[in-house]
């Protein structure tokens, strides 16, 4: 249960002292004050996972504000593994930051540009729903001086559905298919140090196998990625290379 991409996703376990407590939105009360860490459940929703820790947050967001399309896209290209297109070369200057004016509101633009939707629809509907948190990973309430608004939507996916928070998001991934086999492929593409081809077909899917029947445990991929014909096995070069 530990090891598995549902744990990862879904966790309530928090690891906190009275400084990253801010972070959480959790009071600093018996906490340890000496850098140390004291694990806490933390079963409000407000917290999934590695989609709520703040170093992950912090890295998927801007310097002064929170970035619904680079959380957004994150689930899509590194959970789902759906490649997204390019931005377009005439892109339009991103809105800037205003006060009493919510990241939500800023972004409208992405629905009402044509040049935008295209590519915007499949990553700020998730991206929003992350909105609890800011530009650094602190949980808020606020934004702009308005109550947060934590909904997103899930589509073109396995588990297409609408949710609020990054709670029931980590839910929904951690039911479907496509992130289990997204997962593995993620591992093997790091194992390997390339991108999956052609002739690792059967390698993977003999990989994702393992990892499924496994219960989707992170344990069983090492061994299961070296295993694989393409981890023990390298193809000749044509003749004449060097």
């Amino acid at each position: 249960k530990g090891g598995t991409v549902a744990s990862l996703l879904t966790s309530q376990t928090v690891f906190m002292n009275s400084k990253t407590a801010l972070l959480y939105g959790a009071a600093t009360t018996g906490l340890p004050t000496d850098g140390t860490f004291q694990a806490s459940q933390r079963t409000d929703g407000s917290v999934a996972g590695m989609l709520s820790l703040p170093a992950f947050l912090a890295t998927q967001a801007k310097a002064n504000q929170s970035s619904p399309i680079y959380r957004g896209k994150f689930v899509r290209e590194q959970l789902f593994c759906y490649p997204l297109p390019s931005p377009p070369a005439n892109l339009p200057a991103a809105p800037d930051v205003k006060p009493g004016v919510s990241t939500r509101a800023r972004l409208t633009m992405h629905e009402v540009n044509a040049d935008c939707a295209a590519c915007h629809s499949m990553m700020d509907p998730i991206g929003l729903g992350f909105e609890s948190f800011d530009g650094i990973g602190r949980y808020r309430t606020t934004d702009g001086g308005k109550p947060v608004d934590a909904s997103g939507r899930l589509s073109s996916t396995d588990v297409d559905g609408d949710f609020t928070g990054v709670g029931p998001l980590g839910a929904m991934l951690a039911k479907s298919t496509q992130v289990e086999a997204c997962v593995g492929k993620q591992w093997f593409r790091y194992s390997m140090g390339r991108a999956e081809q052609a002739a690792d077909s059967c390698s993977l899917a003999a990989m994702a196998k393992t990892f499924h029947d496994s219960g989707a445990d992170l344990r069983t991929l090492p061994l299961a990625i070296v295993q694989t014909p393409a981890f023990l096995y390298r193809r000749p070069l044509p003749q004449g290379s060097n």
